[in-house]
Parts: C-alpha cells; sequence; structure tokens
C-alpha cells in the first residue's frame, strides 16, 4: 500500500509554499524555532494528528480519517485580524479547491476549528495566544484519505 498520509502532506505543504502570503512553511513541533523567529512571520506548520476512523467501504477499499492541524505563526506589528482572517481565507481556499483534493489523495476535508487562544506571559511557540508582537493560530482539519486495498 501507498502511504497516502505523507502524499497528502507532502502535497499540502507544497501548496501552502505556492501561497506568497507565508515567508516559511515547515512541519510542528520540529519547526516551531524557525517559525517563530522574528522575521519569518507569517509562517505555517503542518501537524499530523490522531487516525480517528479506519472503515472499509462496499468496494473493500479502506477510508482512515486523520486530524491534520495548521499553525499559523503572526506578527501583530504587520498585520491586525482583517489581515489574519484574510490569511485564513487563503488557506481555506487553498486547501478546499478541487484541484488539490483531486491530486492529494484526500477523500474529503473537513474545516474543524479554528483555536485562538488568550494572552499568554511568555511566547513558546507551542500554545496558541498571543504575547506582545506574537500570535499563533491553530487550524483543525479532519481529512479522510482513501487508503487503498
Amino acid at each position: 500500500m501507498t502511504n497516502k498520509l505523507f502524499t497528502f502532506i507532502s502535497k499540502l505543504k507544497a501548496e501552502l509554499k505556492g501561497l506568497s502570503t507565508f515567508n516559511k512553511v515547515g512541519e510542528y513541533p520540529s519547526d516551531v524555532d524557525m517559525a517563530r523567529s522574528d522575521g519569518n512571520a507569517p509562517s505555517i506548520l503542518i501537524q499530523e494528528g490522531d487516525e480517528n476512523l479506519a472503515e472499509i467501504q462496499q468496494n473493500m477499499t479502506l477510508n482512515k480519517s486523520v486530524r491534520v492541524s495548521l499553525w499559523l505563526y503572526h506578527d501583530t506589528d504587520k498585520s491586525r485580524i482583517k489581515t489574519i482572517t484574510d490569511r485564513q481565507v487563503e488557506i481555506e481556499t487553498a486547501v478546499l479547491a478541487s484541484a488539490f483534493l483531486t491530486t492529494s489523495g484526500a477523500f474529503c476535508i473537513e474545516w474543524n476549528s479554528v483555536e485562538k487562544g488568550e494572552y499568554m506571559d511568555e511566547f513558546t511557540g507551542h500554545s496558541v495566544g498571543y504575547n506582545n508582537k506574537k500570535m499563533l493560530r491553530k487550524i483543525n482539519l479532519d481529512v479522510t484519505l482513501d487508503i487503498g486495498r
């Protein structure tokens, strides 16, 4: 069987890199220090989450549901609420585009939630929220992959 989850994440990363909005695109948690560094905002990191459901279809194919989170690092000096929500819409448009869905191996992508957090005393890059000029939001997607036979 092909590793469809890796294929999906690789294509998602390429799709996000194609957006001129982001200075850096990487993986969570290994690229947190890069994403939160001064001058790299806005950045986005992709996190592979739990695999929740494996379901065999009538045609003997397997569908698997996987949580994928997108960590959006932002600098509030460079933007305000309109800008960050515009970036969320840009991500949503790219991820839910039919061309991306066709090539990524995703059977369905559900935009689950956006975590915004609260003020934090220290910005570590691992918790949603904001501190001084730094902001971190987490966009949660549920992705159903057609794993195959």
